[in-house]
């Protein structure tokens, strides 16, 4: 039986990293209100039938603000307005020829509310945006119409 002993024999320590966070801490923020800061535009409306869409024109000029590519991501968050009891359902957009704007996002219920939310990206022109109730609900809404990027 052969017994080894590491008296001469140099240990070789594998060297540890360092085991800081690999996350900065950041001072404490205050966030406003999504409505604050970034909603340029309010548009009102009615749906007035269970079968029915409210239509609402709007304009995007080339005078105003635009992205590096001649168009402008919007996004249009549908609320229904005090009293109201219309659960919007994810609006359409068309242009002024009546052909349905793709769109880059929708979604019915937004953060477990009746609000719902699109986002196009829109270049100059007329447009309508077109709102319907989900569930057959009828009434009276808000959209609050603002750049996203």
């Amino acid at each position: 039986m052969t017994i080894a002993s590491h008296s001469g024999m140099k240990r070789r320590r594998k060297r540890r990293k360092s085991r800081k966070s690999l996350f900065q801490i950041l001072e404490p923020r205050v966030v406003l209100d999504a409505e604050a800061e970034n909603v340029f535009a309010y548009l009102n409306g009615v749906v007035e039938e269970s079968d029915s869409r409210a239509v609402t024109d709007f304009l995007i000029d080339s005078d105003g603000f635009l992205g590096s590519r001649g168009k402008q991501v919007l996004g249009f968050k549908i609320d229904p307005l005090p009293g109201s009891q219309l659960n919007p359902a994810s609006a359409q957009i068309r242009s002024v020829d009546g052909a349905l704007y793709p769109l880059n996002y929708h979604s019915n219920d937004i953060a477990n509310s009746v609000s719902s939310l699109i986002v196009a990206e829109l270049p100059p022109g007329q447009y309508s945006l077109e709102v319907g109730g989900e569930n057959q609900t009828v009434g009276s809404f808000r959209a609050s119409v603002s750049l996203v990027g």
